[in-house]
């Protein structure tokens, strides 16, 4: 691995994964196809300054989803697809960011449909201040140049 390759569980050539904080290779191993949670890890070097504004933007705008909350995945979609190879923290960012608001699309539509149920009004309002919030919170972190990951998303785009 190569300090450009992000955090993440890898195949160890032995028939398990083993987790590549960043920077080094971490005791922590698990068995292929099992997923397990990540190991809290030493602190990650911090991304090139000229990285950290667009992954800030892939975040801050996916922000803007609580608006107009089917478009919240548009702006980290371009950003993910715009972005060169070699800036993986940006690849990195707009994939999370990405991956979060096609969960909130998602949710707001499993919200929309249990509103006739009674309960869709408080899990919609639940996802709108998710949407609100956590990326204001990825782009705080990834604008400090540290790699962000979201709580409760499906991970649907791939980050390379």
């Amino acid at each position: 691995m190569t300090q450009q390759q992000p955090p993440g569980w890898y195949p160890d050539g032995q028939g398990n994964n083993r987790y590549w904080d960043g920077t080094q290779w971490t005791a922590h191993t698990q068995q292929s196809g099992i997923p397990q949670a990540m190991p809290v890890a030493a602190p990650l070097e911090l991304a090139p300054e000229e990285q950290r504004g667009q992954a800030a933007l892939a975040h801050g705008l996916g922000a803007l989803g609580f608006v107009v909350p089917v478009f919240g995945w548009v702006a980290p979609l371009i950003i993910y697809l715009v972005a060169k190879p070699d800036q993986p923290f940006v690849k990195d960012q707009a994939s999370e960011s990405l991956n979060f608001q096609l969960t909130l699309v998602i949710a707001y539509v499993v919200s929309g449909i249990a509103v006739f149920f009674c309960v869709g009004l408080f899990m919609l309002i639940a996802v709108w201040v998710l949407n609100l919030a956590l990326p204001l919170v990825g782009m705080t972190r990834a604008n400090r140049g540290e790699w962000y990951r979201y709580p409760l998303t499906i991970r649907m785009v791939p980050k390379a």
